[in-house]
């Protein structure tokens, strides 16, 4: 089986902007890349999407108020369940959907670094402690080395790397 690394690090939406953008004129476009997995951009982090027969693998879950319009996409691109939503790391544009996603009945994954930051947040820039994620919002299932989910007849290897943007990123690999 021919597999090729897709570094997770779908950080293409580090946007710096005065005023946060309004949410309700946000798009989201499907892309699909091959075969059962597309990506999904919108504001913030690009989304994957492994979709087929098992149900629905996403990467990142960009940001709350987009989370109706992510999974009305991923409607259009598989009638089945998220059943795994993978954190790559702590930002809002990778996590800020996780507990809409949840509710839905998937089971967050992330590094759990990933999760002790959403538990207790760093401060703030000005010195403000942040405010921790929703308990539905955590991650359930964590790992601090290689894992493979296999479902829609794929393997997708979540590989830990000890520092990386944020030091949460795990490289994924995933067949085409």
């Amino acid at each position: 089986m021919k597999a090729w690394a897709i570094g997770f690090v779908f950080a293409s939406g580090l946007i710096v902007q005065a005023q946060q953008p309004d949410m309700s004129q946000v798009q989201i476009k499907t892309t699909k890349i091959a075969g059962n997995f597309s990506t999904l951009e919108g504001q913030g982090g690009t989304i994957g999407v492994l979709a087929g027969p098992d149900g629905v693998l996403m990467v990142d879950a960009q940001f709350a108020p987009l989370s109706d319009k992510i999974i009305a996409a991923i409607k259009q691109i598989s009638d089945g369940r998220i059943r795994f939503l993978i954190n790559t790391h702590v930002h809002g544009d990778h996590t800020g959907g996780n507990e809409n996603i949840a509710k839905t009945g998937a089971t967050i994954v992330a590094r759990e670094n990933l999760r002790a930051r959403l538990v207790k947040p760093a401060p703030a820039a000005n010195g403000q402690p942040g405010a921790p994620a929703p308990p539905m919002a955590l991650p359930v299932l964590t790992y601090d080395s290689p894992l493979t989910i296999r479902m829609n007849g794929e393997e997708v290897q979540l590989i830990p790397v000890p520092v990386a943007h944020t030091h949460l990123v795990p490289p994924a690999s995933m067949p085409p």
